[in-house]
């Protein structure tokens, strides 16, 4: 039977930390609970609230059905709650201090929570990008910022909080949440950085080489850990500067990045040998085409993608994929829209992509252009590529 943590938290929720301390798999169990729609549940400051109580409010507002029904692959997280709340593990965690901000103006979003475990530490826990156009524009900022406003509040976000006190902090996050959670512990202030004990980073991407070059940087490299799957495409994005410890996902291609697939055997992720050709030809295309680029151009590219995309009027991913026609001829006509110079950045950045990948492809993979075709139109479809 693959197990998810969901099953972790059913077959080993009776374990208390005392005899199991904390572990890989909490880690991922409580970053996940950080996609959960925490407004009108948990207040923004304020003194921490138990679990129970947490998740009593929360399915006051929400049934279970409309959260199953949800069709993201972050949707089923508030789910969580019902076994963290059952279990003797967890059923003395208590949670505070939600924040959830998004900015189309700004290109930002960033949502944090914090936890106490039960254990005697406190994890923070930065959400992922979600289904915002925002949030998705800044996850392609991280390529030629040094910092982006979401990993400024991020920063914020552990200052204000941790100046005071005295138990070890753990920080983390799925997807940019990792991304957010390893810049936040590096930047915040010294006296909150020396309390950090782990920061975990599942599935993150990295950052500009500006960063990774920072002495700061390199000196906490060893309280990072980077957890990727075997077909990882976000992870291996920029660099992080840290080795992956790589885990097998019940998923294929793009979809591994959903960490309710990774697979778990007792307290820990199940190892995968290597990543798959795949993930190391998607990784090493894209820097070798980024490397050709300058910031200014990767700029220019990115506001011109996401300006036709946020022309279609809506602000979120879920609300052009509820109108594909409208969202299609919108995007259709700002193309036509944009000024020839720009048509032709476009063009010319999407092809010289293309390029690098088929050179890559052909180096790495010994495969001509319509294999290169069949096998990328495998791994989008979720199917083996190797």
């Amino acid at each position: 039977m693959q197990a998810n943590i969901f099953d972790y938290l059913e077959w080993r929720g009776d374990v208390p930390f005392s005899t199991d301390p904390f572990n890989e798999v909490d880690n991922l169990v409580l970053a996940e609970l950080a996609y959960t729609d925490f407004d009108d549940v948990v207040a923004p400051q304020g003194e921490p609230v138990s679990v129970r109580a947490v998740r009593d409010r929360y399915f006051r507002l929400h049934t279970r059905a409309e959260v199953r029904g949800r069709r993201t692959f972050t949707g089923p997280a508030p789910l969580l709650l019902d076994p963290l709340a059952g279990s003797v593990r967890y059923r003395d965690m208590r949670i505070a201090w939600y924040r959830n901000h998004v900015s189309v103006k700004e290109s930002a979003q960033m949502a944090a929570i914090t936890l106490w475990p039960g254990d005697g530490t406190v994890y923070v826990a930065f959400r992922g990008t979600d289904n915002t156009l925002a949030g998705w524009k800044e996850d392609f900022t991280f390529s030629y910022l040094t910092e982006t406003p979401g990993q400024r509040m991020a920063v914020e976000y552990l200052d204000d909080h941790f100046r005071d006190g005295s138990l070890p902090i753990r920080v983390g996050g799925h997807s940019k949440g990792g991304n957010f959670a390893v810049y936040a512990a590096i930047f915040c202030d010294e006296g909150v950085r020396r309390r950090i004990r782990d920061v975990f980073t599942n599935d993150g991407p990295g950052f500009a080489n500006a960063v990774t070059r920072l002495p700061a940087y390199r000196d906490f490299t060893p309280r990072i850990v980077s957890i990727i799957p075997e077909n990882s495409l976000v992870g291996i994005l920029m660099n992080s500067a840290v080795d992956h410890r790589i885990i097998r996902s019940s998923n294929r291609g793009p979809t591994a990045h959903d960490a309710l697939s990774w697979l778990v055997r007792g307290n820990r992720f199940i190892p995968a040998e290597e990543r798959s050709g795949f993930s190391v030809f998607f990784e090493r295309s894209v820097r070798d085409w980024l490397a050709d680029l300058s910031d200014e151009e990767k700029h220019r590219f990115v506001e011109s993608v996401f300006g036709v995309l946020e022309s279609t009027g809506s602000l979120t991913l879920e609300g052009m994929r509820q109108a594909p026609v409208q969202s299609a001829l919108a995007i259709l006509r700002a193309a036509h829209g944009l000024s020839s110079d720009r048509q032709r950045q476009v063009l010319a950045i999407l092809t010289q992509l293309a390029m690098k990948g088929g050179t890559v492809f052909a180096q790495n993979l010994n495969g001509g252009a319509s294999e290169f075709r069949r096998r990328l139109s495998a791994w989008l479809k979720g199917g083996p590529v190797d």
